[in-house]
């Protein structure tokens, strides 16, 4: 119905719980996904980052669980307390940067920076999956997702450049 680049996008819907796992285990990442909520949708969506996931019925751990509560209008971090209105009717950057030796991450919505997390408090410094979900949604739509290793680089001024030249 919806993609950012043609030709398709994935939709979450009422009962969806799309995963995907990794094998991320050192370093610093960026994990990126355009979303996209029509005007009008309900219910409760979940963009779910994993440091640990077992398919099945044991444990997992969550690094980040963000929510979208359509009937409130409200983004918000169940790990933290970090929240945003939601953007309808246009596709929206989710990021989140992280870096699993420092145990840290990020998280942007729109462009906007929301909070600063701890990677895990009781799991492991891991990526092992991104899982799209719903139980109640309406249809919430995802496209460009990528999670690239990130390198994130010091503020510097043109006078150390100039001096790293000479």
């Amino acid at each position: 119905t919806y993609s950012q680049s043609s030709p398709q996008s994935v939709e979450i819907m009422v009962t969806t719980d799309i995963v995907q796992q990794f094998d991320v285990t050192e370093g610093a990442w960026v994990i990126t996904a355009h979303q996209y909520i029509p005007s009008g949708s309900s219910g409760k969506t979940y963009f779910i980052l994993l440091n640990i996931y077992n398919p099945g019925p044991t444990s997992d751990d969550w690094s980040l669980d963000m929510e979208f509560d359509c009937d409130l209008g409200l983004m918000r971090i169940l790990e933290g307390s970090g929240a945003a209105y939601i953007v309808y009717d246009q596709w929206v950057e989710i990021r989140v940067e992280f870096d699993l030796l420092a145990c840290t991450q990020q998280v942007y919505y729109n462009g906007v920076f929301i909070e600063s997390l701890p990677w895990q408090t009781s799991g492991v410094n891991e990526l092992a999956a991104l899982d799209l979900f719903s139980d109640t949604g309406s249809s919430v739509y995802y496209d460009d997702i990528t999670l690239e290793q990130w390198i994130g680089l010091a503020p510097t001024t043109w006078g150390q450049i100039k001096t790293l030249m000479e």
